[in-house]
């Protein structure tokens, strides 16, 4: 009786927080953590992007408006995006959706571009979402600033370019041979600051040309390489002691996160995570993790502190592993591409619910939940009611979303909160009388 009255107290103090806890043991395993598996961006960083540089070297000094690359450059920012700004307060626009996107439409209204009526104007024909797997966005639509039909491609770099035939310059296009090796050394500049890099690439393509297979680009594409965009999200102050303190309490931490190796080892860095002596066996890639064995990985992994470029089942595998050589696991994460590692971890830290009450990243987390909801999510929900109701709110959600409902979304969301909230008072009350029925 006395150890269920203590994790429910424990329970009602979390929540009086904004922490919401699903399973009252969780808060007695927390204490215990010995691992945690963090993300980057939005727990380790501010969540507040902003392009600290632009590199479209064919503009020059030249305006966005009046050339045809110009018109690339705007409408592929516009279309090429699933984000929105909420101009409620004229002065201070709010990013709806994925902060990346909003980052790139903050700095096309500061050229004094309106996204919305170029995204409103283009046609979109088709559309492939961004996912960790592919580690990049595409859309194609009916341009009507180049009278044409237009693919955008945005992503990863490394990725893009290697789809990339050739590069705008001011004095026309050349090969991406010749280019690739300048293009890294500007990244690799960027990287090492922190900053998020995109890769910016389009193609004209002719009506009726099939632009996608199998939810990739079709081999045949070949595309324009634009320009790299530089995005800086500061690291959050409190952060470098909070990961002393854990250090210092025999608590390792490890970043797991989408970006550059460059980028997240200075992220490490800014917090006090990656020392002097750190080299290369402290970092690896998602790839080169999936390409190693568990035998190898398991005398690794305690050396490790970042993985760079990770994808959803590299973060599960490694909560597996450290499960495995018996250490207790905490997992944080938006609740979409680290849906497996949250399942597989002693504690998770879901920050979907919050994220969404203050209309941050809420129609990136929509999105992605409905590409990947039948891949990751549904396996864990067990009987088909649970699955169908799910489903339905999300859709639901989706729906309001789509038409710019914000205050219908939120209202949607409160009262799932506000359910979750009372089912779980509700097991308290019925575990501590059933503990009293016991004695």
């Amino acid at each position: 009786m006395s150890i269920v009255l203590s994790l429910a107290l424990s329970m009602k103090r979390m929540l009086a927080t904004n922490n919401l806890v699903r399973k009252m043991h969780a808060c007695e395993t927390m204490g215990a953590v010995s691992v945690i598996c963090t993300d980057k961006t939005g727990t380790l960083t501010q969540n507040q992007m902003q392009v600290a540089q632009a590199d479209f070297w064919a503009l020059d000094d030249r305006s966005l408006f009046g050339s045809e690359l110009g018109n690339l450059i705007r409408e592929g920012i516009a279309v090429n995006s699933t984000a929105f700004l909420d101009m409620t307060d004229g002065q201070k626009p709010k990013v709806i959706g994925n902060p990346t996107e909003g980052a790139l439409l903050l700095w096309l209204k500061s050229q004094g571009e309106n996204y919305l009526e170029l995204r409103e104007s283009a046609s979109v024909v088709d559309q492939l979402t961004f996912s960790t797997e592919r580690k990049y966005m595409a859309t194609v639509v009916q341009s009507p600033l180049l009278n044409h039909r237009v693919l955008y491609v945005k992503g990863a770099p490394e990725y893009v370019m290697n789809f990339c035939s050739d590069r705008v310059t001011s004095s026309g296009n050349v090969p991406m041979t010749d280019s690739r090796p300048m293009l890294e050394e500007k990244l690799l500049q960027y990287q090492n600051q922190a900053m998020r890099t995109l890769g910016f690439a389009y193609a004209l393509v002719v009506p009726d040309e099939v632009c996608f297979i199998a939810g990739h680009l079709a081999p045949h594409i070949k595309l324009t390489f634009l320009g790299i965009p530089a995005i800086a999200d500061p690291v959050r102050k409190e952060v470098p002691a909070a990961v002393s303190d854990c250090l210092n309490a025999g608590i390792k931490v490890k970043i797991v996160t989408g970006d550059t190796p460059a980028t997240a080892r200075e992220i490490a860095r800014q917090i006090s995570l990656w020392t002097p002596e750190d080299g290369d066996r402290n970092i690896i890639t998602g790839p080169e993790f999936a390409a190693l064995d568990d035998k190898t990985l398991l005398e690794r992994i305690p050396d490790l502190k970042v993985i760079a470029r990770a994808r959803p089942m590299d973060k599960e595998r490694l909560v597996r592993l450290l499960q495995s050589q018996d250490e207790v696991v905490a997992v944080t994460g938006d609740g979409t591409n680290d849906a497996p590692a949250l399942a597989q971890a002693d504690v998770a830290f879901h920050d979907v619910i919050y994220q969404a009450t203050n209309n941050e990243r809420l129609i990136q987390l929509l999105n992605n939940l409905r590409e990947q909801m039948y891949r990751y999510r549904i396996e864990y929900l067990k009987d088909v009611k649970s699955r169908r109701s799910l489903v339905e709110e999300h859709d639901a959600l989706y729906e309001r979303m789509k038409n710019r409902d914000l205050a219908g979304a939120q209202k949607m969301i409160r009262e799932h909160i506000e359910r979750q909230q009372e089912s779980i008072m509700q097991t308290v009350h019925h575990q501590s009388m059933t503990g009293v029925e016991e004695k």
